[in-house]
């Protein structure tokens, strides 16, 4: 791994400020296109900012470049870590080692900081006794409506606000709409080598451990790119998804109980699924599908048996040669 201090940027002359206390975090992996916006974003909040870390994981279409290009631009302490993992959550691990910040926030390199969003996040933290603080996001998604995505359900009971957002009760917290104290941050590991989910599996685990503020303000522009997240779900789902289960199984260790565990391995065996149905891959959608049918949570319910009757009709419909599957 390498370190590239991006040269000259304004934390080496600024004046010291007690608000410079927040650590950004941006995995990057040939994030050239978009990474340049998603800093300027950053810029209406750099007196807020003690450094940005830019984890750029096997990039080869100039992502540092842009990067620390726009760092000079827009007068940003950025700072570029490189590493050889292919793997988000390795990725977000690494900037945390390395943060120094009072309080940490991830964003990722393709979606935008909304302004004002920054400082509502730490005035929320700095006012209370919470030590994780939630925006609302506004999700644009080609060819849809906005939609804003505000968390909610969350309380004073830890356990509670785990298997809430285990138990999909409430939107998801993206990353990018949340500002959370360093030391709780860093006493969580995102999973390693899972490529889907990690996010959840993280939030669970501060959820177990740490305590919620929820603001009502909109600080996230989250870019959704609905075939790329179908082309995820859809890419060796087996070995997804048992990844994934070991990785929600560990947050027993967080004094989790097993309940919404449980639901939330059927429920992403559901959804890995419903992309194999959509794609014609009906044959393994068949073999996951056989997980949500053995939960108390989900069977007999109304979305598992359509896919199961859309999977079984879609194996007919194949062996007649009415259909083919899509990569």
């Amino acid at each position: 791994m390498t370190s590239t201090a991006g040269d000259q940027h304004g934390a080496g002359t600024a004046a010291p400020d007690v608000r410079r206390c927040i650590s950004v975090v941006i995995p990057a992996h040939n994030a050239a296109r978009t990474l340049a916006a998603t800093l300027e974003s950053l810029a209406a909040s750099r007196d807020l900012i003690r450094e940005i870390i830019v984890v750029d994981d096997s990039s080869d279409d100039g992502t540092a470049e842009v990067a620390q290009e726009a760092g000079r631009r827009h007068d940003l302490p950025v700072d570029v870590l490189r590493i050889e993992a292919r793997d988000t959550g390795t990725t977000r691990n690494t900037g945390l080692d390395h943060a120094q910040g009072r309080y940490i926030y991830f964003i990722d390199a393709d979606d935008l900081a909304l302004a004002g969003g920054l400082e509502a996040l730490l005035d929320a933290l700095e006012g209370g006794t919470a030590t994780i603080a939630v925006g609302a996001t506004l999700r644009r998604t080609e060819g849809l409506p906005d939609k804003v995505k505000t968390v909610n359900g969350l309380g004073p009971d830890r356990a509670a606000n785990a298997a809430t957002l285990l138990k999909d009760k409430t939107w998801s917290i993206a990353v990018g709409a949340a500002l959370v104290e360093r030391r709780l941050a860093q006493s969580v590991r995102f999973p390693q080598g899972v490529g889907l989910d990690e996010e959840t599996c993280y939030w669970a685990a501060l959820a177990t451990c740490g305590d919620f503020t929820v603001i009502d303000r909109t600080v996230l522009l989250y870019f959704l790119d609905l075939d790329r997240m179908a082309r995820r779900y859809a890419a060796d789902p087996r070995r997804h998804y048992l990844k994934l289960a070991a990785a929600y199984t560990s947050l027993i260790r967080y004094g989790l109980d097993r309940d919404p565990i449980r639901w939330r391995r059927a429920w992403i065996a559901l959804r890995l699924a419903r992309q194999l149905v959509f794609r014609g891959r009906h044959e393994a959608a068949a073999d996951l599908l056989r997980l949500p049918s053995a939960s108390r949570h989900f069977a007999g319910s109304w979305v598992l048996v359509r896919y199961l009757f859309r999977s079984r009709a879609g194996r007919l419909r194949q062996r007649l040669g009415l259909e083919r599957p899509r990569t």
